[in-house]
């Protein structure tokens, strides 16, 4: 219903009109009337499409082999000419083949000259090839590692004075024991019983090292009270490897004769080497 003073449409039933709060009369409200509803434009008319005629293709000719498939095109004289070329080749070979097997008749004894110069005209590799003969390389035969038993390799090497010294020499009918080490390697185990036997006169102890200099070997001597041990420098390691040395340090103890009695290793303890420096007296 529309408020009779500022035409405010208000829901029905309502008492005061919502706008401007005039008391509204229910008699008063017009009876609602319909819209009418307004026709549709009529739709337009759309153009119907036109058909363009495509114009024709050209047609992309076969591949040889499909144009031989379907009886388009023969097979190319090229291929013709290589399998009959292949077939002459397969000819050529039995033809020789042939002839070689017959150029040894089954007594041994060759055949005619003719065939056989035939049969080397058809194969001149074969009549020309040779087999090298390679000889078998020389095997050298590894040196045995010095060990118990053994006679001690000598040999000569310089101390830590430049002086030349060579083992028989040292040893010289001594007890004596070759000690393979290393300033950088801890023998504080084992040096009291290398001290006491070269002290007590049993015999000598040689000590051979591969990776230090003169002045710090001189300086281990010094610091550990070694100035009766002869010192020797194997700066190449000839020694070293001539002995298989793999561990330091390692102790050869060596009879008045040259032989070596015991091996020991960088395990040992001191028990076990005085217990075989006492084997020695």
């Amino acid at each position: 219903m529309n408020c009779p003073s500022c035409n405010t449409p208000n829901r029905e039933g309502a008492k005061r009109c919502r706008n401007c709060g005039s008391v509204l009369s229910q008699s008063a409200a017009p009876p609602y009337a319909p819209q009418p509803q307004q026709p549709l434009p009529p739709p337009h008319p759309q153009p119907a499409p036109q058909y363009q005629p495509q114009p024709p293709q050209a047609q992309q000719p076969l591949p040889p082999a499909q144009a031989a498939k379907r009886g388009g095109k023969a097979m190319p004289w090229r291929t013709i000419g290589i399998g009959c070329l292949l077939l002459f080749i397969g000819f050529l070979f039995g033809i020789a083949a042939l002839l070689l097997v017959q150029a040894v008749n089954p007594s041994g004894a060759t055949a005619s000259p003719t065939v056989t110069a035939v049969a080397t005209a058809l194969t001149p590799a074969a009549a020309t090839v040779t087999t090298p003969v390679v000889a078998a390389p020389t095997a050298t035969p590894t040196p045995a590692r010095p060990d118990k038993g053994a006679k001690a390799p000598t040999f000569t090497l310089k101390d830590t004075t430049g002086a030349d010294k060579e083992l028989n020499g040292l040893i010289n009918g001594k007890f004596a024991v070759l000690v393979f080490w290393a300033t950088g390697v801890p023998m504080t185990d084992t040096l009291p019983a290398l001290k006491k036997f070269v002290d007590d006169n049993h015999g000598v102890v040689i000590g051979i090292n591969s990776d230090d200099a003169v002045g710090k070997i001189n300086k281990y001597v010094t610091d550990n009270g070694l100035s009766k041990f002869t010192m020797l420098l194997d700066g190449d390691g000839k020694i070293k490897e001539q002995y298989k040395i793999t561990e330091t340090p390692t102790y050869l103890l060596i009879g008045k004769d040259g032989t070596i009695t015991e091996r020991l290793g960088a395990a040992a303890k001191r028990d076990v080497l005085e217990a075989k420096l006492g084997e020695l007296k």
